[in-house]
């Protein structure tokens, strides 16, 4: 099992929508990776405090203008985003995936606890 910190992304959420469509317009030839997923929710926060930021742009002003977002949304449907001064971690949801036959696959939760009970009754 591995966990990651975005959507699986062959997900139906807006925000996976939104990467692969952005991914598609500006390097057709690319495959999608949970790397660059991660670095287009990243760029995404980063446009939405530089346009909340007041002033000249400097490395406090961004700082601040990122630690100001507070509770968000980001298109990723269940769950919120929220950045203070004391948080810096945006997102707090973990999606849960294994490798299936060479691929990357989404595991639910309920599968989870599938693979703990599997590996109890192994005697591991």
């Amino acid at each position: 099992m591995i966990t990651q910190v975005v959507p699986h992304i062959d997900a139906t959420d807006t925000i996976v929508s939104d990467f692969r469509a952005a991914l598609t317009a500006s390097a057709p030839d690319t495959i999608a990776n949970f790397t660059s997923l991660e670095g287009y929710i990243v760029g995404r926060i980063f446009i939405k405090a530089l346009r909340e930021l007041k002033g000249p742009v400097t490395r406090e002003s961004v700082v601040g203008a990122l630690e100001q977002l507070g509770d968000f949304e980001l298109r990723f449907g269940r769950s919120r985003l929220r950045i203070t001064s004391t948080d810096h971690q945006a997102c707090h949801t973990i999606w849960p995936t294994v490798i299936r036959d060479g691929a990357v696959v989404p595991l639910a939760w309920t599968e989870f606890v599938n693979l703990r009970e599997l590996r109890d009754n192994a005697g591991h």
